[in-house]
């Protein structure tokens, strides 16, 4: 690297050893200050900051330990590389010179070569030091930004689940949802096709984070009014399950993403208190009934996108009370750092425990107990519940 005109300040009690190595260093293109004291030295750097200093150990009233001290517990100075000059060459002397703070050493009489060479060194280090912190300073601003955008990704998305709180007619909605990372690939929703009927979906979208969110998203806009997927807009008509599965299975095959999802997708008629529901691959959900039975929802067929199929579909009867529980494998795949996974069987036997309590108290407890079964394990998968629970009008 160029030195040319990099400042060295030279502290040493002897008048002939600093005319010497100033010379030295300005026939180099240094800069160069001197101090013949460790005070000279502390009044010079109030006004000035030098790339390097050399600094002589062995000098009256404050010698160079005691100045490299307080020079490296002022915040101004702490980077300025400290060379020392000494007579001295024991371990116990260098380590000395370490402990304080002491970059290097050179020992007296010293060839001018390697005068050269540890100063370059050291302004080399400073500068390789100074770029790694800016490359960080860097990485870091960017990965705030990086952050805050996903952080807002994530407010975006959680905007397409229910809203909290959600109040409709002839039912009563609660959820959870906990992503492993700010965005995920989970997303549910419930929407009032027209009055008495209900569309309701829960999507788990291989993989997660950004990828695996974009298209959660995109497969929510395919399951809008608008689309036409849901319901017929000419006739009014609601769209069986079958259906939609079977359309949103065309278009989003594989390729498009490099992505597959599994979705359990239902219609829910709360005049005739008729639920019909296919799913697409996902984890089975279950109805909850009064008497503590757990009917699964298992009738459908594959993960969306994997290949040309029909879906099977199933209506059932409800009764006032039954709750529809639905959630992603991230609840029942969540495990221990033995590897021991919570598993459906657990899920079935506090669904049948916590039954006669409302959706959102059953999630509550059920949420607890997977987070409590894991011993504070890292979550690595999305966690998504979703429950309605049928009130006859």
């Amino acid at each position: 690297m160029d030195t040319k005109g990099k400042h060295v300040l030279i502290v040493d009690d002897s008048t002939n050893n600093l005319r010497f190595t100033a010379k030295l260093l300005r026939d180099e293109g240094f800069r160069t200050s001197l101090a013949q004291s460790g005070q000279d030295a502390l009044k010079l750097l109030e006004h000035q900051i030098p790339d390097v200093i050399l600094l002589d150990v062995i000098m009256p009233d404050m010698n160079g330990l005691e100045l490299c001290q307080i020079i490296k517990a002022d915040e101004k100075l702490t980077e300025i590389p400290v060379i020392f000059l000494t007579a001295q060459s024991g371990t116990a002397d260098l380590v000395r010179g370490f402990r304080v703070g002491g970059a290097d050493y050179i020992t007296k009489p010293f060839y001018k070569e390697e005068l050269l060479v540890r100063i370059k060194n050291q302004l080399k280090i400073t500068h390789l030091t100074y770029e790694l912190l800016k490359t960080t300073r860097n990485l870091k601003e960017k990965q705030i930004k990086i952050d805050d955008d996903l952080r807002a990704a994530g407010e975006i998305q959680r905007s397409l689940l229910p809203p909290e709180n959600i109040e409709l007619p002839g039912i009563d909605v609660a959820w959870e949802y906990r992503p492993c990372e700010s965005v995920g690939g989970d997303i549910f929703n419930v929407i009032e096709l027209k009055k008495d009927h209900y569309a309701f979906y829960m999507i788990d979208v291989s993989g997660h984070g950004v990828p695996s969110s974009l298209v959660a998203v995109a497969v929510t806009q395919a399951l809008q009014l608008a689309s036409g997927r849901v319901i017929n807009l000419e006739s009014g008509e609601v769209n069986s399950p079958s259906y939609v599965l079977s359309k949103l299975n065309k278009q989003f095959p594989f390729e498009r993403f490099d992505k597959f999802f599994t979705i359990l997708y239902a219609h829910l008629d709360c005049y005739e208190g008729t639920f019909t529901y296919s799913h697409a691959g996902h984890p089975l959900g279950f109805v909850v009934k009064g008497d503590m039975d757990l009917k699964p929802l298992d009738i459908g067929g594959s993960i969306i996108g994997v290949s040309e199929q029909s879906f099977n579909e199933e209506k059932i009867k409800l009764r006032n009370g039954d709750k529809i529980i639905l959630y992603t494998d991230g609840v029942t795949e969540h495990q221990r750092d033995d590897g021991e996974m919570y598993g459906d069987e657990r899920l079935k036997e506090k669904l049948q425990k916590f039954s006669a309590l409302s959706c959102k108290n059953i999630f509550n407890k059920l949420y607890k107990d997977v987070i409590e079964f894991g011993e504070d394990a890292i979550q690595h998968d999305d966690m998504s519940l979703l429950g309605i629970e049928y009130i006859k009008p």
